[in-house]
């Protein structure tokens, strides 16, 4: 027991290291940031755009700036202080922030959706939504968003996740079921930008894909 207490020592001490290195690497960024929209902000021709930005900016200091926000900020901060404290002082806080940091992170890279067997729906040719349908309202309500893992099919339920694979390359991706398509008649599905560039079907357009999920659904 004393040796994994030393190993989660090492490991705590090593995290530390690396939010130090995180937070250099922040200010870093948004020192940069800041210098980079000043510069805009001369360019006389932007103006029309970085002065709207700048209200924009400006309320949300302000709401940063609120009492309410401001104490709010100093109890998350406390809170954060004394959790720190507690992991440093006590081997038992320590083993504890472990045992939930390991499960966070195993969901976090091996959530529900991935568990359990997949059932084979059916196979055909996949595109993705041109910039044309990007921000528009899907069948589930919700705006189209191409950096987001959803698609759209005519039949599968709305809300559901499913596996595609790409049958060229074998790449897989899971996507969530959020709008109704595609309009083409030879296509079974119509994937977001960013879950077609994971199974690699950008560069054509279009690919043969399979569907799997999690139960057997009627084609």
């Amino acid at each position: 027991m004393r040796f994994i207490d030393n190993i989660l020592k090492i490991l705590w001490n090593l995290l530390g290291i690396f939010g130090k290195i995180a937070s250099c690497l922040i200010s870093f960024i948004a020192k940069t940031m800041v210098a980079l929209w000043d510069f805009l902000c001369d360019v006389h021709w932007l103006r029309w755009f970085t002065g709207r930005m700048n209200i924009v900016f400006a309320e949300i200091r302000k709401v940063w700036d609120s009492p309410l926000s401001v104490i709010f900020r100093d109890e998350i901060s406390g809170l954060l202080l004394r959790l720190k404290n507690m992991v440093e002082t006590s081997r038992r806080a320590r083993r504890w922030f472990f045992i939930m940091l390991f499960i966070v992170l195993f969901f976090w890279f091996y959530p529900p959706y991935k568990w359990g067997p997949w059932h084979y729906h059916e196979s055909g040719k996949a595109s993705y939504y041109g910039r044309g349908f990007y921000f528009n309202r899907t069948a589930s309500g919700e705006r189209f968003l191409p950096f987001r893992y959803t698609a759209a099919h005519r039949t599968l339920p709305i809300g559901i996740t499913v596996m595609v694979v790409n049958k060229d390359n074998h790449e897989k991706v899971y996507v969530r079921i959020n709008d109704r398509g595609p309009i083409s008649e030879n296509r079974i599905l119509d994937l977001s930008k960013s879950a077609a560039s994971k199974i690699g079907i950008t560069e054509n357009g279009s690919a043969t894909v399979e569907i799997y999920t999690r139960k057997s659904y009627k084609k």
